[in-house]
Order: C-alpha cells, then structure tokens, then sequence
C-alpha cells in the first residue's frame, strides 16, 4: 500500500513542557455495528512524554502498540496490537515524510517456562493450570503437570513460529508484544486465570566467530485477571528467545534444568495448636480425639533425572519430593510410659485441638544454585482416618 493509506490526521493540541503533566495518547480501535455505528472494541494508552520526538528525513521504524480490551468486547481473550509509528514535534506545518520500508520475515520465538507461584484461583478442588503462549496471531501451550497444582514445575520450553516485520535482515525485527496466558484446563473447555503481557526485543544473531553467547535470564512475570485485568493472579517464572526461523536447526534448545547443589534440611517440630473443627459438627473433633495427626514436610527438587534413569527427555515427573513425617505419639522417643515428663500432652482449648509433639528429623535435598528457583518447603497437616483414609487439614509452603 502507499504512504497515504492508513495515514492519519495530525492532532493538534497543547500540552505542558514537563513530561509528568502531559496527558496521555489513546489509540483506539472501533468496529461497525448493525446500526451502521461505531463501537470501540479496543484501546491502547500511551503516555505523550514517551513519544519520539520528529526527525525529518528520517523515517521511523514502526512499533507494535498492544491493544486492551474494552469490559464490553465480546472477546476479552484476544491478543491484538496495532502496528503503527506515532511522533510529536513542536511545529504544525512540518512536512511528513514517507513511511518506513519494512519487510516481512519469519522467526521462531521459544518461551521457558519453569514454574509458577501464588495462583488465586477460585474453586473447591485445585486447578490444573497451562501457561499458553502467544505472539503474532500464533499460540501454543504447555501441557500438563503432575504434583503441586497450585505451584505446578512446567519445566518446559514451547516455542511459536512467527512472521515479523524488518527494515534490515540482519537487524532485529519490530517485536510483537508477547502474551502469557494462566488457565486452568478442564476436559473440554479451559478458564482463563489471569494474562500477562511481555515485551522482549533481543534477537540472537550470528557474528564472525559464530553464534554470540547466551543464557537464560527467567524473571517471575505477574498475571492479571477480573474483569478490569487488575486483579493479582499469581506469577510465572519465564525466559524468551529469539532468533531467525533458518537458524533454528543450528541452536538448540538451552537446557532447561537449573544447576543443583546437595543441602541437608534439620526440623524441629515442636507441636500442633488449634487443629478447628466446624461448629455443629463433632465427626472432626471425635476423630482427632481418637487419632494421631501426622505433619508431613516435602521439598521438590529440580533437578535433571534423565542421565541417570536412561529417558531421552526430561519431564516434570521425574522430580522428587523428598520429606519426612512426624506422628503424634504419646510417648515421647526412647522415654518411659510410666514417668510424666516423657508424655505428649494434648488437649481442646476451646478454639480445637493440640498437640505437643517434640520430634526432630533431618532429610537430604538438592536446591539450586541460583536463589531465583528456590522451592517451597510445603508443610500438610493430615488425619488419618479409619475407613476413608487421610483427611487434610491444611497446608502451608514456605520459601
């Protein structure tokens, strides 16, 4: 197309000199309705003081700007974005200048996706969270996790190929915005949890001694749902990287698996206080007179099995979870059932039941070297029940 279509009006306004002041650019986006109307679907909101100033005879590359939808958009799942330049200059009559001349390449874009943390999630059983990736009117998604629902190990990379605009081939291209999507995947549908919209520019690209070095640098991504997109959601740990589509055989995917270094972890449990149970019923508060409560202490490692277990690739279910279990006894270890000092106390305050338990144990674990994968110490309080097995009481993780 030529340099005048898509080419809009320029606006005029007046705007104070300090960057904090000035008002911000929207652009929006509008689709016609039945009536031969107008209804805006979409907008993007660019602060005035992040806009390039105007460079005569030097054409601006454009950019993508990522586009929100309105509450009322039919299709609030939708990852689109505008690509287009926007400049500022202080003089109205400056002559425009003609667009910049781009051209379409194709890319592969690889997302790591190591884990994710803190997951709101409203619901009676736990979610069966996907991160899915999307980028460029493309999408792929991870697949599913065993263990820790709602601090699910994806230990994945799922990549996207992709077609993006350049004005150079052996420089980057104009980057689409990069969308991280939370869900919750059920048997036939899935439930957005909560987005996460990214911008990534680095490209890998080939220099006369090969390929530059590179690792991978994962940052905790937060997601936002509700109607609005303003509510916490929870975290995604996630590294991106770019290169060009005929390079893809040459660079393999970077090992996912973070350096390990053995630990030892000492615990001292001392007791459980105020296991509640729900008033009007005494079937809880019967049960935890009758049995012995069990606390059990897990930490997951992450580390790569595949060497040692002869499998070709790794996968989340080939990490362990270490712990111990501490039970209720009413005899103290290696005491006497006939002194008083060497017997367990329990009792109802009124508020439930508890117990003294003075037990210590220790268990070997592999933690990573880098601070950023830390796993959760998660603690489960179970009651063992006659017939159905254990009941959980409550759980807590630990950083």
């Amino acid at each position: 197309f030529t340099s005048r279509h898509g080419r809009v009006k320029a606006v005029v306004v007046m705007a104070p000199e300090h960057p904090e002041s000035q008002p911000d650019v929207f652009i929006n986006v509008y689709k016609r309705n039945f009536l031969s109307g107008k209804d805006r679907i979409a907008y993007a909101r660019v602060p005035l003081s992040t806009v390039q100033r105007y460079a005569p005879g030097e054409a601006m590359v454009p950019r993508f700007f990522q586009l929100k939808p309105t509450p009322h958009n039919p299709n609030p799942e939708m990852n689109a974005s505008v690509l287009m330049t926007l400049e500022k200059h202080t003089n109205e009559d400056e002559v425009r200048h003609t667009r910049k001349s781009v051209n379409p390449q194709k890319y592969c874009l690889r997302a790591y996706v190591y884990m994710a943390r803190q997951i709101v999630f409203e619901g009676t059983t736990d979610p069966n969270p996907v991160v899915t990736l999307s980028c460029a009117g493309v999408s792929n998604t991870t697949i599913d996790v065993q263990g820790d629902k709602l601090r699910p190990a994806f230990m994945q990379c799922i990549f996207v190929d992709i077609v993006l605009c350049t004005s150079h081939a052996k420089q980057p291209p104009t980057m689409e915005p990069i969308q991280l999507t939370l869900k919750n995947q059920g048997y036939l549908s899935s439930e957005v949890i909560g987005r996460a919209v990214c911008q990534y520019t680095y490209m890998r690209q080939k220099t006369v001694k090969g390929f530059a070095m590179y690792g991978l640098d994962p940052q905790w991504i937060k997601v936002w749902g509700g109607e609005y997109g303003k509510l916490f959601k929870g975290e995604i740990l996630v590294a991106f990287e770019l290169l060009r589509k005929s390079e893809q055989p040459k660079l393999a995917e970077i090992s996912i698996w973070p350096e390990s270094l053995p630990a030892t972890v000492h615990l001292a449990m001392l007791g459980l206080r105020d296991l509640r149970h729900e008033e009007g019923i005494d079937l809880l508060k019967k049960e935890l007179d009758a049995s012995n409560p069990i606390v059990d202490v897990r930490v997951r490692h992450l580390y790569d099995r595949s060497a040692e277990i002869g499998l070709e690739e790794s996968s989340p279910e080939q990490e362990l979870e270490p712990g111990v279990e501490f039970t209720y006894s009413e005899i103290r270890e290696g005491g006497k059932a006939t002194k008083k000092e060497d017997k367990n106390l329990r009792w109802d305050s009124g508020a439930g039941m508890n117990f003294e338990m003075l037990q210590t144990a220790q268990f070997d674990v592999w933690i990573p070297k880098d601070p950023i994968y830390d796993p959760c110490l998660e603690i489960t309080v179970k009651n063992e029940r006659t017939f159905m097995g254990f009941q959980t009481l409550g759980v807590a993780r630990v950083p």
